[in-house]
């Protein structure tokens, strides 16, 4: 039973990983387009800040 009760804990972390990483891509993404032009720096905004609301959903 422990194995069965251990399986989805670490799927659950391999998607918290999975969204951090993806989260990572986007701001490097962000800071690209940041240094082309300055209303990037908006998006960059909502974008952390969708991203808080994410990490409240996993927790």
């Amino acid at each position: 039973m422990d194995r069965s009760t251990t399986a989805p804990t670490v799927r659950t972390q391999v998607r918290a990983d999975g969204l951090a990483t993806n989260h990572s891509q986007a701001v490097t993404a962000v800071r690209g387009l940041t240094q082309n032009h300055s209303q990037a720096v908006g998006s960059l905004r909502g974008l952390t800040w969708n991203h808080s609301q994410a990490v409240v959903r996993l927790v």
